[in-house]
């Protein structure tokens, strides 16, 4: 009663702001509120369209990469000037291999700058002489290298791209690291056997490791470094190649090996449309995820984006 008395002895200026004025206060609040989800729900559908149009252009871009790898290999491997270089016959001492690296140094680097996809590599003749393509060394194969040969050799001249052999945990990450700073750090490892274009016969292997360098160039002038990251994973979860550096050769996130499921199986195998794939989206916390896959099936690009620079948008616009 004694509130009510009180209310009762205001004037009519302060009973209308005692009860329009909280009215007016929710009212701006729920204003805010509706404005700042609204800018926040355009501003995802927007960054979800944007980020589409990153992705498809970086998942083309690998395609591309990953097709000229393919091309310059095949037309390596069946170069006449690196085929006559491995059938010639060497004296087997010390002149004779000065001889044998001089004529593979000449073939190889007359056919294409090999040294602009390659970090390192080699090519085992049939003869049983390794060549050393970065440094022209030539040493005497292991057993480990043997079984590799044969192991290409029953490919019949099939082009294999696989990963880094070198990959081995702590100390292969160091060996990323390391090779990093000198810009040639491997991405994933070709392999081929090299068949005579003559008899048919196999004159021995190659074994070339790309360098990471060709995808992540493709990628980093698109990105955003602060809120956004590509990356490019193989079949088993593997990162190959990444903005975050330190992430090289590691295993991927949950989040992101469950975008994993289907490659390789025809039935859940990535849709086209005239203009290319589809981006995959996966719910992932904070964070908008997608994923498409390149042409030849074995490689997954990522693409993610953390929420906080649309939510960071949406309160200064509000």
């Amino acid at each position: 009663m004694r509130r009510t008395y009180f209310f009762t002895n205001w004037n009519m200026k302060r009973k209308i702001l005692a009860v329009f004025l909280p009215l007016l206060m929710l009212s701006t609040l729920l204003i805010l509120v509706s404005s700042i989800s609204l800018i926040i729900r355009n501003g995802k559908a927007e960054a979800l369209n944007n980020a589409k149009d990153k992705l498809s252009l970086v998942t083309g871009q690998t395609d591309q990469i990953l097709s000229n790898i393919t091309y310059n290999i095949k037309a390596f491997s069946t170069s006449s000037a690196l085929q006559d270089a491995i059938r010639a016959e060497y004296p087997d001492n010390n002149y004779g291999n000065y001889m044998f690296s001089s004529t593979m140094h000449n073939a190889v680097h007359n056919i294409m700058e090999i040294q602009s996809l390659i970090s390192s590599g080699y090519i085992h003749t049939r003869d049983g002489r390794v060549f050393d393509i970065k440094t022209d060394e030539i040493r005497t194969p292991d057993a480990e290298m043997d079984a590799r040969y044969r192991e290409i050799a029953a490919e019949k001249g099939r082009i294999l791209l696989e990963y880094p052999a070198d990959k081995s945990g702590a100390a292969a990450l160091t060996s990323v690291k390391n090779t990093e700073e000198n810009g040639t750090c491997a991405a994933l490892t070709v392999s081929k056997s090299l068949i005579d274009i003559r008899s048919g016969s196999c004159l021995g292997i190659l074994t070339f490791d790309i360098k990471e360098s060709l995808f992540y160039d493709s990628y980093h002038s698109v990105s955003d470094e602060e809120n956004e990251c590509f990356l490019l994973i193989d079949s088993a979860g593997t990162i190959i190649s990444s903005e975050n550096r330190d992430e090289l050769q590691t295993t991927a996130s949950t989040e992101i090996l469950g975008l994993l499921e289907g490659m390789g199986k025809p039935e859940q195998k990535t849709q086209y449309k005239s203009g290319g794939k589809i981006p995959q989206e996966t719910t992932a916390e904070h964070m908008l995820l997608l994923s498409s896959e390149t042409e030849n099936g074995d490689y997954l690009v990522v693409y993610m984006m953390r929420y906080y620079r649309i939510y960071k948008e949406a309160l200064t616009l509000a």
